[in-house]
């Protein structure tokens, strides 16, 4: 199979390098080249970028109800699990610093693991998200239209938790 014909997924390159003698740009890619990592760039941030910058455009509740369930998810999910991955650093660092790379691995993946499963009571609590907020005195409306959303975001607590780890594994290699 062709790579120009492939499906695009993971294991394909945005930009692959193109032998083609076409309109070459000063990085070294043509013009047809650029348009097709922009395409994919988009289609991969795109719901993201939709999301936070068109919510505002459906209506004034939607847009308290985001903002409030951003930043309920951000405080007790996702800067909780960045606080926790942070002691990654540590250990990599030492382990980097002493030689010892096997143990570098062996940080990694107990770090995964035990956010992993810190991961969860977050989780179990961005399902009930709505009903804890109208329990705390919140404007009902506002509390039904935040409960809704960080339902949507419960897998991303799980993604960030590898991702934070693979970040602090990446970070103690490069410095």
């Amino acid at each position: 199979m062709d790579t120009d014909e492939q499906k695009p997924g993971l294991e394909t390159p945005f930009v692959s390098k193109s032998e083609e003698n076409g309109a070459e740009s000063k990085e070294g890619l043509n013009k047809d080249e650029i348009f097709m990592e922009a395409k994919k760039q988009l289609l991969l941030g795109g719901p993201l970028v939709i999301s936070v910058m068109f919510v505002g455009h459906v209506g004034e509740l939607a847009l308290s109800g985001a903002s409030m369930a951003t930043s309920f998810a951000s405080v007790t999910g996702f800067s909780f699990l960045i606080g926790l991955a942070c002691a990654l650093d540590t250990f990599c660092g030492q382990s980097y610093g002493a030689k010892q790379y096997h143990m570098l691995g062996i940080h990694t993946h107990r770090a995964m693991f035990v956010l992993l499963l810190i991961s969860i009571p977050p989780a179990c609590v961005w399902a009930i998200t709505g009903h804890i907020l109208e329990f705390l005195g919140q404007n009902p409306q506002i509390s039904g239209e935040t409960g809704g959303y960080p339902r949507f975001m419960i897998p991303t607590i799980f993604d960030m938790a590898l991702l934070q780890c693979c970040w602090r594994y990446s970070s103690s290699l490069v410095y």
